[in-house]
């Protein structure tokens, strides 16, 4: 993905459908997760979170989970789309962000919490924990 512009990339996040961006990356907005003093621990509530992404057509994808911050500062100038909550229709929607190429795949980032690369359909799972993360496709 980092080399050229990602192939059409499909997210099922909350049975949202199949959206899909032109840009670079697809990013879901942050989830704030936090656990109150007296409640149950967010593993018993949530259970595993996954998230997975298909390619719709050749090429190499890449999906994973990282702190927000961390995908902010790495994608914060780069061609991507945002995942919008559905309409009164019932339909997710992608809003293109501008910008240009990552300085580097996504891979070789070293703050992704969860992540898996490579061609065909991708899925990663990971055990929630308090704190504001941020899934992208």
């Amino acid at each position: 993905m980092w080399r050229h512009r990602a192939p059409a990339v499909a997210v099922v996040a909350r049975s949202v459908g199949v959206p899909s961006t032109p840009g670079y990356a697809l990013v879901l907005d942050p989830a704030i997760l936090q656990q109150g003093p007296d409640g149950p621990d967010l593993r018993t509530v949530l259970g595993d979170v996954r998230v997975a992404a298909t390619a719709l057509g050749a090429g190499a994808i890449f999906v994973g989970i990282s702190p927000a911050a961390d995908v902010e500062a790495y994608l914060g100038g780069v061609e991507r789309g945002r995942l919008i909550d559905a309409t009164a229709g019932g339909r997710t929607g992608v809003q293109p962000l501008p910008g240009g190429p990552p300085v580097g795949p996504p891979s070789a980032q070293g703050f992704w919490v969860a992540s898996e690369a490579g061609a065909g359909a991708r899925q990663v799972t990971w055990a929630a924990t308090e704190g504001r993360w941020t899934a992208v496709g």
